[in-house]
């Protein structure tokens, strides 16, 4: 999904079970874009970050992951590639 704020387009989640998707998934969501666009990424998706630098979208900051009382985070991760921002993890 995304959703424009007053100041910038959030983009996000995205899940996707290819790296391939999930850059057309972003393409689609934000071709429109005027203006600042948020994307929370996850690191190890490097493609898609590729595909955002070529875009010349960059990274502002890597916030850290924390975790209370586990060694990682719960479910499939792999496929997600975005969050909707990081408040929402």
């Amino acid at each position: 999904m995304s959703v424009q704020l007053p100041d910038m387009l959030l983009v996000g989640p995205i899940i996707a079970s290819r790296e391939e998707l999930a850059i057309l998934l972003i393409h689609e969501l934000a071709k429109e874009a005027e203006g600042p666009i948020r994307i929370d990424l996850f690191s190890r998706h490097q493609r898609v970050i590729e595909y955002l630098r070529d875009r010349h979208l960059g990274e502002i900051r890597i916030p850290p992951v924390m975790l209370k009382n586990a060694d990682e985070l719960p479910g499939n991760r792999s496929q997600l590639v975005a969050v909707a921002a990081q408040v929402f993890g």
